[in-house]
């Protein structure tokens, strides 16, 4: 079974590894969660699930579109689900996305891409790789998903984009 002083020890390698953690600052805020944050503000949290010996990866691509209802920004349900149902296909061919999936998270409106990473019997040297996988796939989804936005707004079909 692996505990939180294993995770803490593979990000505190991760973190001195040559070259891999240059301008994250990381953050350890209980016993089963940390938030690595890049010079570009991009955040990756890391939740810890002891009971599984697993640990999510998570990076928030962007809040759902809004619009103005009278005096408060309120969130764009049309624009929204057809932007949710374009993702929900991206989790049909995960492969494309490496192996993340996206979800929708009520609290605040957000998308998130998530990947869960099993603890047991991984290196150093493969928690490493993992983890900057993931730190270099969260941008380019942030830019997809504002690319699927913007698309959504203007009116046009999704359903012809290209998943990647």
């Amino acid at each position: 079974m692996v505990d939180f002083d294993r995770v803490k020890s593979l990000v505190e390698g991760f973190l001195n590894a040559e070259g891999t953690a240059d301008g994250l600052q990381t953050e350890f805020e209980d016993d089963n969660y940390c938030a690595l944050t890049d010079d570009d503000g991009h955040i990756i949290h890391l939740s810890f699930d002891p009971a599984e010996s697993s640990l999510t990866l998570l990076g928030a691509l962007g809040k759902l579109p809004e619009e103005e209802v009278g005096d408060e920004l309120k969130c764009d349900e049309e624009t929204s689900i057809e932007v949710l149902k374009f993702f929900l296909g991206c989790n049909l061919l995960w492969d494309k996305a490496a192996g993340s999936s996206f979800a929708y998270v009520a609290d605040g409106d957000y998308l998130v891409m998530q990947r869960k990473l099993n603890l047991d019997g991984l290196t150093q040297d493969d928690f490493n790789a993992a983890l900057l996988d993931f730190a270099a796939d969260l941008p380019v989804w942030i830019g997809r998903y504002a690319e699927v936005v913007t698309s959504a707004l203007m009116g046009e079909s999704l359903q012809e984009m290209e998943i990647d």
